[in-house]
């Protein structure tokens, strides 16, 4: 099957968080990454993935929506990949 992006959406506002060993402050927010199979509108199709997205805090929005749009096509990419 052939897998795609179909959206993501920001869950929180930015916060800091702890990460790591030795734990080490990671700036960013709660993103929701939604992949879907192609030509499928149904969204019993769809999978939502949640997850924490670093953000640079001298981005722009408009660069940081970017970064996460690209962060989101690879992350569908490796976890779905079309076969």
């Amino acid at each position: 099957m052939q897998y795609e992006l179909k959206e993501v959406k920001v869950l929180s506002r930015p916060f800091t968080k702890k990460d790591g060993n030795p734990p080490v402050d990671k700036y960013g927010v709660n993103i929701m990454v939604t992949t879907g199979i192609v030509g499928q509108t149904y969204n019993g199709f769809t999978k939502s993935d949640n997850m924490f997205f670093e953000v640079n805090p001298a981005d722009t929005i408009d660069q940081s929506e970017v970064k996460m749009n690209t962060f989101a096509v690879n992350y569908v990419a490796t976890k779905y990949p079309n076969t």
